[in-house]
């Protein structure tokens, strides 16, 4: 992906850059389409602005160039790996979403949650990279560090120019002193070696994660596609995410019920992400292994007594994936 400098706005993280972009393509009249399940803060800040919501259609390849996206004046994809299910849209379905996105004129948002954290196997290249029209949005918090917040967004030099009048108008610029650092750090070559390091370790994490799921747990249907942060699972249908969540709360085990990234929460709940950034690579086997106790002991029916209160962080999350 190749960008001029009027081309790049720097931000305060990813999720001021979904933000501004979606409020400057965004009214209500704006027919928007967003993946199910998706982020779901974007599909809010969506929500917000219109109500003309379109779920786009899902298959194995992520999403579906049909005649629900067609109808959009806007679609927010997550395609180098969706969000949640780390589907990897393969490069025929990027050019075939391009081509009808650009037949109705549709504004094209592209979210690169992950940035390239770590690489396993190819990839099939961002949709910017086949469109200068799309909007890209990245973010380095994960690769360097969240406390930094620092995001980009690169799209056509007009629309920049949009996006900093908004940005101006809500928090001026990110803090410069981090800007300078992290231009400091790209340039005297720490970045590629810190990335480089960086991927020794998730890779390890990753291969971890995926022989304790297939070795502790193999009746369940698991999905991690290389190169992704975290794994989805999908339970048996008499479990819910909710209750196993809480039950491995107690004993120790932190993981991420599925429900909140669908529009209905309530229909799809028997889904979970395990995210694999922040925990020691010594932690992982334990984990699934307690993970795998707790399924295999769990009753045939989800006992309401296990259900995380309204107000619980798993019902409110807003911390971006991988995080």
């Amino acid at each position: 992906m190749w960008a001029r400098p009027e081309e790049v706005m720097i931000t305060l993280g990813a999720q001021q850059a979904l933000s501004l972009v979606i409020r400057l393509f965004t009214g209500p009249s704006t027919v928007f389409g967003i993946e199910d399940p998706c982020y779901p803060d974007a599909r809010h800040m969506a929500a917000l602005l219109t109500p003309h919501l379109r779920l786009l259609r899902m298959d194995r390849h992520g999403a579906v160039a049909d005649e629900t996206l067609a109808g959009c004046d806007v679609v927010m994809l997550t395609p180098a790996r969706q969000c949640p299910t780390t589907v990897a849209m393969p490069l025929e379905r990027q050019l075939e979403v391009l081509r009808v996105a650009s037949g109705r004129g549709t504004v094209v948002i592209e979210d690169d949650y992950d940035g390239g954290l770590f690489d396993e196997g190819r990839a099939s290249g961002c949709l910017r990279s086949h469109d200068p029209r799309v909007i890209h949005i990245g973010s380095f918090s994960k690769l360097i560090a969240p406390g930094l917040r620092i995001g980009y967004v690169v799209a056509p030099a007009r629309v920049i120019e949009e996006l900093r009048a908004v940005r101006r108008l809500e928090l001026r610029h990110p803090p410069l002193n981090n800007q300078r650092t992290l231009a400091n750090f790209i340039a005297l070559g720490h970045y590629r070696a810190h990335r480089h390091r960086l991927g020794s370790v998730m890779v390890e994490r990753a291969r971890l994660i995926d022989r304790s799921l297939a070795n502790d747990l193999p009746e369940l249907l698991c999905r991690r596609t290389p190169g992704s942060t975290g794994a989805w699972l999908e339970l048996p249908s008499h479990l819910t995410a909710a209750a196993v969540t809480a039950r491995a709360r107690r004993d120790g085990v932190l993981i991420e019920p599925g429900d909140v990234f669908f529009a209905d929460p309530g229909v799809q709940r028997s889904h979970l992400r395990l995210g694999f950034t922040s925990i020691p690579a010594d932690r992982i086997e334990a984990g699934i292994s307690t993970l795998a106790r707790l399924l295999h002991d769990a009753p045939s029916r989800a006992d309401s007594r296990d259900r995380p209160p309204a107000d619980h962080p798993a019902r409110i999350r807003t911390a971006h994936p991988g995080a």
